[in-house]
């Protein structure tokens, strides 16, 4: 696993199963899909109703959806993990390394979304 860096964590109660180093809604408290802003990460597993760290902002390590290049922007899919995002899209970070395809970890720099 890569290293991550963060800069903000705050606790949330799962609502519904959360998988480590995915995109987390930290307003809902629910694993991300498709859309979702504003995003987080997961520190570790949780099931519906446990408390979950979540990473607000900072290098973080999140699991790729797709193949995603060094400095591709990048959002949440349907399962929470990392996917290119085009020009036109909200982002919820930065790819500070590459990922080779789905499955893959790779380092995110987050940004709050504002």
């Amino acid at each position: 696993m890569q290293n991550s860096q963060s800069l903000i964590i705050k606790t949330v109660t799962a609502k519904g199963a959360i998988r480590r180093t995915r995109f987390v809604n930290w307003m809902t408290g629910a694993q991300a899909v498709a859309g979702d802003l504003p995003l987080a990460v997961s520190e570790h597993d949780a099931r519906d109703g446990e408390p979950c760290a979540v990473s607000l902002a900072g290098l973080l390590t999140v699991t790729a959806g797709a193949a995603i290049a060094l400095g591709q922007r990048v959002k949440t899919d349907a399962q929470g993990c990392a996917v290119p995002a085009a020009d036109n899209e909200p982002a919820a970070g930065r790819a500070f390394s590459a990922a080779t395809g789905a499955g893959y970890p790779v380092s995110a720099l987050l940004f709050p979304a504002v």
